[in-house]
């Protein structure tokens, strides 16, 4: 269960990160 967990939350902060990104890339 911690394993899940663990691995929806990195899927989550890396999702965010990589849109963050591409936000600020096209406000470029």
């Amino acid at each position: 269960m911690a394993d899940l967990v663990q691995d929806v939350v990195s899927l989550v902060c890396m999702s965010t990160f990589l849109i963050s990104m591409a936000i600020w890339i096209g406000a470029m």
